[in-house]
């Protein structure tokens, strides 16, 4: 199978982490995202790339996780211009 760069892919899978550890050695908790304590959190924009190495297309790059559990939450087409996920 080929990715959008006409890569070769071999093996694509989901991995259960109950943290993830950052750069920082700080470790984040992502199942406290949809904890009700975090429904001030409308949505995550995260970006896999740096300015050095981006693609060709703009938002190409960022990917958008909305809150299912958000207070106020937001209009997906205001990110249409990228990946989202919702629930």
């Amino acid at each position: 199978m080929l990715d959008e760069d006409g890569i070769v892919m071999r093996d694509s899978y989901y991995q259960y982490r109950p943290h993830v550890t950052k750069v920082s050695s700080a470790r984040t908790f992502p199942l406290t995202f949809l904890a009700d304590e975090a429904s001030f959190c409308s949505a995550v924009l995260h970006s896999t790339v740096d300015w050095v190495n981006h693609p060709a297309t703009l938002g190409g790059e960022f990917e958008v996780l909305h809150n299912p559990r958000a207070k106020h939450p937001l209009d997906a087409a205001v990110f249409s211009w990228c990946q989202q996920y919702t629930r």
